[in-house]
């Protein structure tokens, strides 16, 4: 016979809709290098102290500005990437099949920029 104690009925309370974002963010060498899963996401790339990058307002040490290359590789999905009021040498952004947006707002680049938007509609 079980007690009134240990008797407990299952209730469950419905938690809001999450979107988790799966971004991995380093600096090798002062360069920026930032990849993404296959699954639409978000980035935004802004300066912060100096030496720092921010990437989803996470800050990041040892950016080298003027001098360093940004690398992005977003796998597919539909994805917003925005770099704004950035001083970079070389950009290289890979954003994969999807639905996707680069937005390079107020930046300054002293070498190359080359991008690669994928299939979908792109802007």
């Amino acid at each position: 016979m079980l007690s009134s104690k240990n008797s407990r009925a299952g209730r469950f309370e419905a938690l809001e809709d999450r979107r988790l974002l799966a971004v991995t963010t380093s600096i090798q060498g002062g360069n920026l290098f930032i990849s993404s899963d296959a699954a639409g996401d978000t980035v935004l790339v802004q300066p912060g102290l100096p030496g720092q990058v921010l990437v989803n307002a996470v800050p990041f040490s040892g950016y080298k500005g003027a001098d360093a290359d940004i690398k992005i590789d977003m796998n597919g999905g539909d994805d917003t990437v925005t770099i704004q009021n950035l001083l970079y040498k070389n950009l290289d952004a890979k954003l994969g099949d999807g639905n996707d947006d680069l937005n390079l707002q107020n930046v300054t680049s002293g070498g190359n920029n080359k991008i690669d938007a994928g299939d979908g509609d792109n802007s």
